[in-house]
């Protein structure tokens, strides 16, 4: 709990009409490690759903503490762990959409409208996810030539005053995602400015805060943040810039920039969202069991990612991954 003294009341007390001041306080709620949930996603294996470890250093490398979520959960189970958490993760990947992602986006934007915090990140497909939850069915659409590229970035004004690039503080990472090829790009689908533009809901609810062209000359959103500041989307991977380093004879598996300013991104990308989640005031009795950490990470999907988690594909939630 961080206590904050917002002003001073003075007055005149006593036999010695004494001038008095005292300290009103107001207290925020400041969770240090909030306690994030990443979701899962179907394995190619049947019988399997797999968690890129990447995304729970994501949480982590900014001071958060990850759970991994089942893609599986039904609706009362996404709202029992969603009352606890403090922030959902949507991954990159290549999997429909699920339940559970909606109930975490229903979630967010009932506290925010009570005034209260958790955020929801997507990621690639996450950022696909959440263009389709808000969106609706064909927002997001497929085609895009945009596989295996680090671009840089093509920022919007509106990124200057964004939770996600914006501020003073800030100035120095504007300035080299908009100069070097730090967003490394994989994905085929996509959602156009025009189409953007078209959609009455994400237009009412998320500023575009850069976009990029794809290899066939096609423009595409990748980057936007919701007006309230509770939902994030990215198309690119800023996690791989710190975590993923497969390689294939000898040679770099994905167009990765591993550089200082590509580094210093990932960590200023997973400190705003972290920081977000340290607002929440939603705690989790029973954290300790369900955090990512007690699980076993495999090298079974190398060179894809560096290491991964494998769960039970009939896995839902209700109890801890591991």
């Amino acid at each position: 709990m961080a206590v904050v003294i917002t002003f001073m009341a003075c007055g005149m007390r006593g036999r010695l009409s004494a001038l008095v001041c005292v300290a009103v306080l107001h207290q925020t709620v400041s969770i240090d490690s909030p306690v994030i949930g990443v979701m899962a996603q179907p394995a190619l294996a049947p019988g399997q759903q797999y968690l890129a470890a990447s995304y729970v250093k994501f949480v982590e490398m900014a001071g958060g503490r990850a759970v991994p979520l089942s893609y599986a959960m039904d609706n009362a189970t996404s709202l029992a762990l969603y009352g606890q958490l403090n922030g959902v993760l949507f991954p990159g990947g290549a999997s429909a959409l699920p339940d559970a992602a909606r109930a975490a986006v229903a979630y967010s934007e009932a506290a925010a409208r009570r005034g209260e915090v958790f955020p929801v990140w997507g990621t690639c497909l996450g950022f696909e996810w959440l263009m389709e939850i808000v969106g609706g069915p064909g927002v997001v659409t497929p085609g895009f030539n945009a596989s295996n590229v680090s671009l840089p970035l093509a920022l919007t004004p509106a990124a200057a005053t964004s939770k996600m690039y914006g501020g003073a503080a800030k100035e120095g990472l504007r300035a080299s995602l908009a100069s070097e090829a730090l967003a490394l790009n994989n994905h085929h689908m996509g959602v156009t400015p025009g189409a953007f533009r078209d959609s009455a809901a994400l237009s009412a609810t998320f500023d575009v805060l850069s976009t990029n062209v794809d290899g066939g000359g096609e423009p595409f959103v990748s980057s936007a943040e919701s007006k309230t500041g509770h939902l994030f989307a990215v198309q690119w991977h800023p996690e791989k810039n710190a975590f993923e380093h497969g390689e294939r004879d000898g040679l770099p598996f994905e167009a990765i920039n591993h550089g200082a300013d590509a580094v210093a991104a990932t960590a200023a990308l997973a400190t705003t969202f972290v920081d977000v989640a340290r607002r929440s005031t939603q705690t989790f009795p029973g954290r300790d069991a369900f955090l990512a950490y007690r699980c076993a990470k495999s090298d079974a999907a190398y060179p894809a990612f560096q290491e991964v988690y494998f769960f039970p594909g009939n896995w839902t939630g209700a109890v801890p991954a591991c």
